[in-house]
């Protein structure tokens, strides 16, 4: 049986370029050692160091001569070929006679990258100006690419100001989107567009955690599946929880890892894992082993 490693980091890292690289020394683990946990087991301790070898770099252009940065909010490779990457901020430099002349922010929602490393630029399918951070993308079997992304209440994009008024998921077949679905909106809560939960599929369904603000510094969390083509959610309680990902274990069904915060009650660790065994509960909690802050967590399976 798979099993399902927890860990988190401790800073998140901007891929400027377009890189290649090998990664030698570890499998599934951190490049930075973290905690970590197995699901059912006693097994606590440090993931193994990483070593990540450098072997290319190269500005990300599209085939008429642009330059085009995007954040990595989203990256996703699809076994047919090409690499799906989304985000925002987003910049596309216009060139003239040698030379940059403009640059376009926020005026798409990323890049299909080619196996020859360039870029064809994916159009938002509502308005650009206002797609939130919180981009999540996942490549499917038939070539295509689920995505599911925040619509931000105009003048809400500053960090830390956000405010989400419809939550997406489309289907991008890698020329067009081919499907655009708004998800139910949470009535116990506001969802936040940043940071979600990375989006799973299993079989014919998907699904993907969000946090929700209910009252100033309490929150739950929404879980969002869709089901033979139909979106609904369930709440989490998770009141304390700063951060949450999920995963899908075989024996267990859908997991959830949460970073819980300062204000956290007393039977708290800072990491714990969530299982729903009838009804949603912690099944693991981990101790932190070095005193700061974590982010982003994540479960992967081994």
């Amino acid at each position: 049986m798979n099993r399902a490693v927890f860990q988190a980091r401790c800073r998140c890292i901007a891929w400027v370029h377009l890189l290649a690289a090998s990664v030698s020394g570890c499998a599934g683990t951190s490049s930075r050692p973290g905690p970590q946990s197995s699901v059912g087991g006693e097994q606590q301790g440090h993931a193994s160091a990483c070593t990540v070898t450098e072997i290319s770099r190269e500005q990300l252009t599209t085939e008429d001569g642009r330059e085009v940065y995007v954040e990595p909010n989203a990256i996703a490779a699809s076994p047919h070929g090409g690499l799906l990457l989304a985000g925002v901020p987003n910049y596309v430099w216009s060139r003239a006679d040698g030379e940059l002349t403009a640059v376009a922010r926020d005026s798409v929602l990323g890049a299909l990258v080619s196996l020859e490393g360039r870029a064809r630029l994916i159009p938002a399918p509502i308005d650009p100006g206002l797609v939130g951070p919180g981009i999540r993308a996942l490549a499917q079997e038939d070539g295509t690419w689920a995505v599911v992304f925040a619509e931000l209440v105009r003048g809400t994009r500053s960090p830390g100001e956000e405010e989400t008024r419809n939550l997406w998921f489309g289907v991008f077949d890698g020329e067009k989107w081919s499907r655009l679905e708004r998800l139910p909106v949470p009535t116990e809560g506001r969802p936040q567009s940043f940071p979600p939960s990375a989006l799973v599929g299993r079989g014919d369904t998907l699904a993907l955690a969000v946090k929700l603000d209910v009252t100033p510094g309490q929150s739950n969390v929404a879980l969002f599946t869709r089901r033979d083509g139909r979106w609904a959610y369930e709440i989490v309680p998770m009141p304390h929880a700063l951060y949450v990902q999920l995963s899908h274990s075989d024996a267990l069904g859908f997991l959830l890892a949460a970073v819980h915060g300062r204000t956290r009650s007393k039977d708290e660790t800072p990491l714990s894992i969530w299982a729903k065994a009838p009804t949603w509960r912690a099944i693991r909690r981990v101790a932190s082993a070095e005193h700061e802050e974590l982010h982003e967590p994540s479960i992967i399976q081994t």
